[in-house]
């Protein structure tokens, strides 16, 4: 019975242990179930002030901003935003007035500016004003002062941010009247234009008249005003070439034709024909008169196009001359006169026969020509022989005399001794 109750003593026991243990594993289970709803309920709380407060610091930060957009917009109502600068000036916070008196002292090129315009040695020297080029510091002081203004109010602050953060950079505004350079430039022209001339070559009595030729000079005025365009747009000083073309004369000069006149004129011209073997026969033009026996014509080079002018004799009068010349210089041939040598039975001569000769005036023209050109002034006239029937080494076979037929001799008064043949 004893051994009995203690079994059931320890069932008992054992039955309560194990209800302790569910009733403390229930009690855990309840505190951690408990814990994590509260850990929720404060992830909640949380989140929930999160929300309602994002709302409220986006309000005050964009009320902040507003201040602070009303603030730059009231500070610079009247003047330029910060970040902007005309041609490396900062004009940031500057009022127009303050702006236009800057920029006025700080780009002073319109009046204190230099341009050197030169050709060869010829140096004109012009201000940017003279050429019509003029810097608004007024109107320039106005573009900065819109930078960030007059547009949608969106692309307004982009402008100022812009500004501020990079810097906006404008170039002044200037105005060129090129009307104003042309003029200038057409000035010049009348300085720098040359007409092209050809030089001439003249004869008055015995005097040589030259006139230089002359290179025609022309001012190129539109390319010129291009080349100088950059420079005054970029606000440059300094040295401008001017763009002049030159036109060549097909004859520039004539210096050695005139001296080849001038030495063909410098004494008279002697013309020398021979008489006799003792005895010659001279004329004499003078350089007056010769004068007006040269030609000077101009002859034109097919190959390379060029000219020049060229100094010969007038072959028409020197022909006239030497054609009066021509009869009394004439010569007629004259057969020899033989006599029959019956010891020898040829013949002999008695009277040697007479070259005749004639005035050849081509060959003389052409003889005078060279030698004028030579810088000679004496020629010898130039002749064409005339050989007789009957010269001195005609042999008496040619004239079918080989013997003696028959001599007689008569008297005939008052004849001449040419009537023995």
């Amino acid at each position: 019975m004893h051994y009995q109750f203690v079994y059931r003593y320890i069932d008992r026991n054992n039955e309560f242990s194990f209800r302790i243990q569910e009733i403390l594993i229930s009690l855990k289970y309840n505190r951690v179930t408990m814990t994590e709803e509260v850990k929720n309920e404060t992830k909640k709380n949380i989140l929930v002030q999160l929300i309602l407060a994002l709302p409220l610091s986006l309000l005050i930060f964009l009320i902040l901003v507003f201040a602070a957009l009303v603030g730059i917009e009231l500070k610079y109502a009247d003047r330029i935003f910060p970040g902007v600068y005309v041609y490396q000036q900062d004009l940031s916070g500057m009022t127009l007035e303050e702006a236009n008196g800057h920029l006025a002292a700080a780009l002073p090129y319109t009046y204190q500016g230099e341009l050197r315009l030169t050709y060869e040695e010829q140096v004109w020297e012009a201000q940017p004003i003279d050429l019509g080029y003029l810097i608004d510091p007024k109107a320039s002081a106005q573009q900065a002062y819109d930078v960030g203004r007059g547009k949608f109010l969106t692309r307004d602050w982009i402008d100022r941010g812009k500004a501020w953060f990079t810097g906006v950079h404008l170039s002044p505004i200037a105005f060129f009247d090129q009307r104003a350079s042309l003029s200038y430039l057409q000035n010049i022209a009348e300085v720098i234009d040359l007409p092209v001339r050809e030089a001439s070559l003249d004869l008055q009595n015995s005097e040589v008249v030259v006139e230089s030729g002359q290179v025609g000079l022309t001012l190129d005025i539109f390319n010129t005003l291009a080349a100088i365009t950059p420079k005054l747009t970029n606000m440059e000083s300094g040295e401008a070439s001017l763009i002049v073309d030159s036109f060549e004369p097909e004859i520039l000069d004539v210096g050695p034709q005139a001296e080849l006149a001038r030495e063909m004129l410098s004494e008279s011209l002697v013309l020398v024909a021979p008489m006799n073997a003792e005895r010659e026969e001279t004329w004499e033009i003078t350089p007056d008169a010769l004068a007006d026996m040269l030609i000077i014509s101009r002859v034109n080079d097919v190959e390379d196009g060029s000219a020049k002018f060229q100094i010969a004799i007038n072959e028409d009068m020197f022909r006239i001359y030497l054609d009066s010349l021509k009869p009394g210089l004439h010569i007629e041939p004259i057969n020899a006169r033989f006599i029959f040598n019956d010891d020898t039975r040829a013949l002999e001569v008695i009277e040697p026969a007479v070259i005749g000769r004639n005035l050849d005036v081509d060959a003389s023209i052409a003889s005078i020509g060279e030698t004028l050109k030579s810088g000679e002034h004496e020629t010898a006239l130039q002749f064409e022989a005339l050989d007789p029937k009957v010269t001195d080494e005609t042999p008496g076979e040619e004239l079918g005399i080989i013997e003696l037929v028959e001599e007689r001799t008569t008297y005939f008064y008052e004849s001449d001794a040419a009537r023995i043949q």
